[in-house]
């Protein structure tokens, strides 16, 4: 092999190792410990867009806002962590799991932290934060966590957000709720408050209905006389929108075979339904 070639067969090697190494995200879990690991890491992953589980442990790491340029995380949690004081870092980072934050007591609030709206299975874990008070970031879309933890959190007293009302409702959802504020002490407790706002309104998915389901060419959207529909978007697995509509009769002739999130805007509300294509 020549010089030339030797010269470029390296040189094949480093955009290689900057398309396929530097540029990713880690595959693993990713554990923070320090505030020197947090401010590095733009330097380790310049271009990482989608993280996967991101880890931050201990009263050694104080600022997150290094980690503002992540599009997606899949799952954040924070452990024995008081000197975070603020998420906001993450206002323009979607998550797509898990939130789970234990003995931490810096945080007050939540605010930053926004899930993946059509992404039903999300884990939420909050417990033994001392001066956590405030849960409204997850007031934002009224889809439900598959597992809802909230213990010993005293000063929280208000939890009766659509994320976790919605859980109340579903059957299917493991929800544990104790030892916080007033208001937040059980999950008849927060139920209760839910009720009173009217929160959980089973009615109007009971209301909407889809047919057939699985399809493979067309579904229709049956309601009964007092709903107006608004809106219909159909979005795949990876929140991307495919079709945006106001009829009731939706053609998906087109679209691939898959699992698919059909967002229903209508005069008493939004719900989020599931169609099989196949």
């Amino acid at each position: 092999m020549n010089l030339i070639m030797k010269i470029n067969f390296k040189c094949y090697i480093i955009l290689l190792l900057c398309s396929f190494g530097w540029a990713q995200c880690p595959i693993n879990t990713y554990s923070f410990q320090t505030q020197a690991q947090v401010n590095n890491f733009v330097n380790e992953y310049p271009n990482c867009e989608e993280g996967h589980v991101f880890t931050f442990i201990g009263n050694n790491i104080t600022d997150l806002s290094p980690l503002s340029y992540i599009d997606t995380i899949s799952h954040i949690q924070i452990i024995d962590a008081d000197n975070i004081t603020s998420l906001m870092a993450f206002d323009n980072t979607q998550i797509i799991g898990t939130l789970y934050i234990e003995n931490s007591d810096g945080l007050v609030n939540l605010n930053g932290i926004h899930f993946m709206h059509l992404q039903p299975n999300f884990w939420l874990h909050l417990k033994n934060n001392s001066i956590l008070q405030n849960i409204d970031a997850l007031d934002d879309f009224a889809t439900n966590f598959a597992t809802v933890t909230i213990m010993n959190n005293p000063n929280l007293s208000q939890c009766a957000v659509k994320r976790v009302c919605q859980s109340l409702l579903l059957n299917a959802a493991s929800v544990s709720i104790e030892n916080n504020g007033v208001g937040c002490n059980s999950v008849a407790q927060v139920d209760a408050v839910c009720q009173s706002l009217g929160i959980n309104d089973l009615d109007l998915n009971k209301e909407i209905l889809i047919f057939p389901n699985p399809s493979s060419s067309r579904f229709e959207l049956t309601t009964s006389p007092n709903i107006i529909i608004h809106e219909v978007k159909i979005y795949n697995q990876l929140g991307i929108q495919l079709i945006s509509t106001q009829k009731r009769s939706i053609d998906i002739s087109d679209l691939p075979n898959g699992l698919y999130f059909i967002d229903i805007l209508s005069n008493k509300g939004k719900v989020i339904k599931k169609v099989i294509i196949q």
